[in-house]
């Protein structure tokens, strides 16, 4: 039996930044995968599916080329080329978890279906590891509710969907989050007609109503059909087609597609690694963690999915160097997820960090929210990208509570107020910041600006009433 310093079970994101940071310690680190090196992120999630959204959004700026005076045109392609070309993406992206180059750095990798034995042991195959600490990095899997006739029937997760060797011609979205709503865009500008099915009345419920409803005119111009605020009664075969029934409003409907794709969550990875010798607790959700990401058990971190908390790889990646430091030396960091990013990719897309208008009026704080619009910047313009606007929530003498930005590139403009909530930047330093002309960048400056009208029109109330005391 081996013994090692740290054994990390999974090989996402987290894991592998993990591993990686403490084989460069020195210490003997071992890396157990069931599959493949690169997580949902690689194989199932982040790289594929905006591979397939450039190809998507590359087909329709060839649609689009009259816009800018370019004449009519009609892109050229076939489903199974495009999704070649996402595997080869994944592929040259995939070079970089090659085993190999963990192998090299000093990380013994090792394929195989682990559980524990106890909290310093564990088995994989008919072997049997021992080490002084572990880290849970095993990831999640798309959730999916009992729907009656939906497993007889047949369906596609997004885990799926990237296995597939053509398109089907349409398509039923169960759920609309933001994995639902990516591929429903691209799967739609591809020559698939999509349509989503959504129990809550509003798709992607995390976001403001009024950032989501340019997301929703987009798609709905492209020719996605939405449901929401349904409750879906059944599904089932006829013929070559699988038929959904919901009620909307105590009416029956019915959709017919060649496929049905569900994403309706993620369920933490658990099963089988028998957390309760180890002295984990957890959930079906996933694995309970303190602030410094420990585990009910005093020598187990967890990392990432397996959590099921901001479901991320940049927020697995920010946690694996929490848990590197945590478990290898004797000063401790917590998690603090003040600042969280996030990006639904659509085009155009959605960011956000910190609160939402709405999170902002349930929380009960003082707030004002400022407002400007993509078509009044003057870089949008040009490029033809004029839908949209940023959107922050400001407090006291300017503090950025929340940013949120819905247009083109909005997943890169963010980051500037990421860092202004990281380092506690006033909206009033955004404003005075220069921007280069011509650039989207300008948006924040223009947003930022915003923050001024109420206190010169203050000001202005103030000056007014002075003078008329004076002049009277």
């Amino acid at each position: 039996m081996k013994k090692y310093h740290l054994v990390v079970l999974g090989g996402g994101s987290g894991g592998l930044v993990v591993a990686l940071g403490a084989a460069r310690m020195g210490l003997r680190v071992a890396l157990v995968e069931k599959n493949k090196l690169g997580g949902d992120c690689l194989w199932t999630g982040c790289v594929p599916s905006k591979a397939l959204l450039h190809s998507a959004k590359v087909a329709r700026t060839i649609r689009e080329a009259h816009r800018f005076g370019l004449g009519e045109m009609e892109p050229i392609f076939s489903s199974t080329g495009i999704l070649e070309h996402v595997r080869a993406i994944q592929a040259e992206i995939g070079e970089h978890d090659d085993p190999e180059r963990f192998r090299e750095k000093g990380v013994e990798v090792i394929f195989g279906s682990p559980s524990f034995l106890d909290p310093h042991r564990i088995q994989v195959g008919d072997r049997i590891m021992e080490s002084k600490k572990f880290v849970l990095a095993t990831g999640g899997r798309p959730h999916v509710f009992p729907i009656p006739g939906l497993k007889e029937t047949g369906f596609i997760s997004n885990e799926d969907v990237f296995l597939l060797k053509s398109l089907p011609s349409s398509l039923i979205h169960i759920g609309g989050g933001p994995i639902s709503i990516e591929l429903c865009q691209a799967f739609t500008r591809l020559g698939v007609k999509v349509t989503v099915l959504d129990k809550a009345p509003q798709i992607m419920p995390r976001e403001d109503g009024d950032m989501v409803a340019v997301i929703r005119s987009r798609l709905e111009s492209e020719g996605v059909t939405f449901a929401t605020g349904v409750d879906i009664t059944g599904v089932k075969q006829e013929g070559d087609k699988k038929v959904v029934t919901y009620e909307k409003d105590g009416k029956v409907e019915e959709v017919r597609a060649d496929e049905i794709l569900v994403a309706l969550g993620r369920a933490a990875n658990v099963d089988g690694l028998d957390l309760e010798k180890a002295g984990v607790k957890y959930t079906p959700k996933g694995v309970e963690v303190d602030d410094h990401l420990l585990t009910t058990a005093k020598n187990i971190w967890a990392v990432g999915d397996v959590k099921n908390k901001f479901l991320f790889t940049h927020v697995a990646e920010f946690e694996a160097r929490i848990v590197v430091q945590n478990a290898l030396f004797p000063f401790k960091k917590k998690a603090n997820y003040r600042v969280v990013p996030w990006t639904t990719f659509t085009d155009p897309e959605l960011a956000r960090v910190g609160l939402s208008e709405d999170e902002a009026n349930k929380a009960g704080v003082e707030f004002k929210v400022l407002r400007f619009p993509y078509g009044e910047v003057d870089r949008a313009v040009t490029d033809g990208e004029t839908e949209g606007m940023a959107k922050i929530i400001c407090g006291k003498k300017g503090a950025i509570l929340g940013a949120a930005i819905v247009g083109a590139n909005a997943g890169e403009l963010i980051h500037e107020w990421v860092l202004a909530m990281q380092a506690n930047v006033p909206v009033t330093t955004i404003s005075g910041m220069i921007h280069v002309y011509p650039t989207l960048a300008r948006l924040s400056r223009k947003v930022a600006d915003k923050y001024y009208e109420d206190v010169l029109a203050g000001w202005k109330g103030k000056m007014l009433d002075k003078l008329a005391r004076i002049f009277n």
